[in-house]
Order: C-alpha cells, then sequence, then structure tokens
C-alpha cells in the first residue's frame, strides 16, 4: 500500500455534491435566485417544456426529485447509457420519472448533475471554475485540485472533485459555521441557509 501523502489529490465522490449547495449559496445574496423551491424549468431553458421542469432545486438536491437514477436498481452499477453519454445533463433529462416529485427518498445523482447545470447557466460559466475563484481559494483548496467535465463542457455535479485528504473539512467547517471561515466571511449566513433543508423538508409530508 503506497504511503498516504497529505497533498495527494483524492476523489471526494459524492461530497462533491455538497460544493454544488455551496455554488447555490452564492446566486441568493447575487438575486439569480430565490428560492429553493423554484422549479428547474424556470432556471434551465432544456427543462422549460419537460415534465420534469416542475421538479424543484431543493427536491433535485435531496434526492426527492423522482427521477430515475443512473443506476441499474438491481446490480446498483451505472447504466452502459449514462457512462457513454456525451452530455450527462441530457442524459439526466432523458430519465423517466419514477415516482411523483417530493414523495419519495431515492438515492439520486441526475439531479445534482441538472442543478450544477442550472448553476452553470445562472453565472455564464463552468461550476468549477467558478468556485475556484470563490470558495476553494478562498479555503486555501488550490494545489493538485481537479474536477471532471462531460464531453460536452459540464462540470459534473453529483461527483468528480479531487482535492487532498484534509480539504473536505475546511467545507465541512465552512459549512457548520454558516459561510464564516475563520475572520472572513465566504457566505452570508442567510444564503447558507437558504441552500439548506432539514431531513423532514426531504420528502412532502
Amino acid at each position: 500500500m503506497a504511503a498516504f501523502n497529505e497533498q495527494q489529490p483524492y476523489s471526494i465522490y459524492t461530497v462533491t455534491k455538497r460544493m454544488v449547495s455551496v455554488a447555490v449559496s452564492r446566486l441568493f445574496p447575487e438575486g439569480k435566485w430565490a428560492s429553493i423551491e423554484l422549479p428547474i424549468g424556470q432556471l434551465l431553458p432544456a427543462f422549460a417544456a419537460d415534465p420534469k421542469g416542475a421538479v424543484t432545486r431543493r427536491q433535485l438536491m435531496s434526492h426527492a426529485s423522482g427521477i430515475r437514477d443512473a443506476r441499474n436498481a438491481n446490480s446498483n452499477r451505472v447504466l452502459k447509457q449514462w457512462n457513454e453519454a456525451r452530455d450527462w445533463v441530457e442524459a439526466a433529462r432523458l430519465q423517466a420519472v419514477q415516482d411523483p416529485p417530493g414523495t419519495v427518498f431515492k438515492y439520486n445523482n441526475p439531479g445534482p448533475a441538472i442543478v450544477a447545470a442550472a448553476v452553470e447557466h445562472a453565472i455564464g460559466e463552468r461550476l468549477d471554475r467558478f468556485l475556484r475563484r470563490t470558495e476553494l481559494d478562498s479555503l486555501c483548496i488550490r494545489e493538485n485540485t481537479s474536477w471532471f467535465a462531460d464531453a460536452a463542457g459540464h462540470a459534473v455535479g453529483y461527483t468528480g472533485l479531487s482535492i487532498s485528504a484534509f480539504d473536505p473539512g475546511k467545507i465541512g467547517e465552512l459549512i457548520l459555521n454558516t459561510g464564516q471561515w475563520g475572520a472572513n466571511r465566504i457566505l452570508s449566513e442567510e444564503s447558507v441557509r437558504k441552500s439548506a433543508y432539514t431531513s423532514s423538508q426531504t420528502v412532502n409530508s
């Protein structure tokens, strides 16, 4: 087994989704998004005329969108058509709706991919580049970082970020402190609260 290297980048896989929520927090004070309850069809033109356009940002990020996951339900393996897709946002749009949105919690990767694309549309910049100059640099997460992008140029929203083994702790501390990092406020407290939700909000009661 190779020796541990604190500077070596490691994929944080699904924790990448947390950074999508951080990006969402940036959009509230800028007036680009007003609520986590906005339907995705209002945020992303590709979904405006799609039945999935009524699914909200909160439902997409909290695994309650009802959209079929990119994995086989029996084998838990990623679907071949998903792995081979050139554009994972379009692949997500083509996924069927299995349950009424907001009624069932099922782990889901297309949801964060859709939200990440909506963020990119709102800011006019690739998600990873936006977060690098706003959050990652502020948290001193600069060296040996990478973020996977699909062939269409979307930074993948549900996985793909590689950072050092210590860096996820910085992201967690930023969220626990509602946007405060040391003496610096990186995100407003209100925007962090708006981008979050309690477990009881995951599905409709």
